[in-house]
């Protein structure tokens, strides 16, 4: 909310986001009807206005995000995008950085994977939060290094039998 010049209160909703991305249209249908609820709620104070716009916005993030390109061994040709979501731990956090990097993954046709921090007290136990967010969205799963590096070592034998 912001005061206008006229001294009456504009009251403009952004839903984060890129308007292609997967999960926007879920934001959106959230966001809505909370939004006319609010306008709703000054109105009955204030008089009526003009419906809220909602509009798509790209909020700055608020750091850098180590992204890995994985290429084929045989071929050099990418066949995974790895992005290192440092903090990252559930689903919720996971989906923000999606969300944020949606424009990166987007442009590729290749699996992407968010891989949060470390886990674990020694490099022998280490597990970390994983979640594939394209070409399909999956569920957030706990892997060690191992598992997971067989999982892109099958996407480059399948690249490349």
């Amino acid at each position: 909310m912001t005061g206008t010049a006229s001294g009456q209160t504009c009251v403009v909703t952004e839903i984060a986001g890129d308007e292609h991305e997967p999960m926007f249209a879920t934001r959106r249908a959230l966001l809505e009807p909370l939004s006319m609820a609010i306008v709703g709620a000054l109105e009955s104070i204030g008089g009526p206005s003009r419906p809220p716009p909602l509009t798509a916005g790209s909020p700055v993030p608020a750091g850098v995000l180590r992204v890995e390109e994985v290429p084929c061994t045989r071929c050099g040709i990418q066949v995974a995008l790895l992005v290192f979501a440092e903090g990252a731990t559930d689903r919720g956090q996971f989906e923000d950085v999606a969300r944020l990097m949606y424009p990166r993954f987007a442009a590729t046709t290749v699996p992407t994977h968010l891989i949060g921090s470390a886990l674990g007290p020694s490099p022998e136990t280490y597990r970390a939060a994983i979640m594939q967010v394209w070409p399909q969205r999956a569920p957030v799963e706990t892997l060690t290094p191992a598992q997971f590096w067989r999982r892109i070592h099958a996407l480059i034998r399948g690249h490349f039998p």
